[in-house]
Formats: structure tokens, C-alpha cells, sequence
């Protein structure tokens, strides 16, 4: 039986979409959209937003090693736009200490 907390202020996924494929994070998005709130809710995505080029070499690596353990993998800010639109979702804002470390994307319904 699936659980859901509606309309919390924020809902926090850390290290979680870069570990599944395209398809199940748009349904992991889709049940949180279900039950934000629009203008209130926020979703807050803990994850590497990659360059489009001259990825550092230590992002490449977990990259590559999380596309051959479990078929996921790291996203640039486009892909992560990508993704979120097919869930219905879109990005507010993203905050990134430097390229060579995780990000935060903050999310709202689209």
C-alpha cells in the first residue's frame, strides 16, 4: 500500500534518481507531484547537475560506475529539465557550491 504525505512544504530526495532509469524516476516524480501542493509544495533534489562538457574526471567516474551497477546515471541541468517536465515538474532554481559537486535543485509543479 503506497503512502503519501500531501501538500508538505518540501519533499528531499538525496542521492535517489541517479541510481534508477529515465522511466522510474518519472513515476518516483510523478507520485510526489500527486501530492504537492501547487504554490506551496517544493521538491528538493540532492544530486550531481553534470556540464554539458569537461565533465571533472571523479563525476565521470561515479557516472560510469553507477550506469553499470544499477542502469542509472548522472544528469546535466538540461536532462534534469527533461526529465522533471515528463513528471510534470520544473526547475525553480539550482545551487551548486562548483561544478565538482552535487547540486541542489529545488522543483515545483509545472
Amino acid at each position: 500500500m503506497r503512502k503519501q504525505i500531501k501538500g508538505a512544504r518540501a519533499y528531499y530526495f538525496r542521492s535517489i534518481f541517479h541510481d534508477w532509469p529515465g522511466e522510474d524516476c518519472v513515476k518516483i516524480m510523478k507520485m510526489t507531484a500527486e501530492a504537492m501542493e501547487r504554490g506551496y509544495s517544493r521538491m528538493v533534489i540532492h544530486e550531481w547537475v553534470l556540464p554539458t562538457k569537461g565533465v571533472p574526471l571523479y563525476a565521470s567516474q561515479i557516472d560510469l560506475g553507477i550506469m553499470g551497477i544499477v542502469n542509472g546515471m548522472e544528469r546535466t541541468e538540461r536532462q534534469w529539465a527533461e526529465l522533471l517536465e515528463r513528471a510534470g515538474l520544473k526547475i525553480v532554481n539550482i545551487f551548486s557550491e562548483k561544478q565538482e559537486a552535487e547540486g541542489m535543485l529545488v522543483v515545483e509543479l509545472a
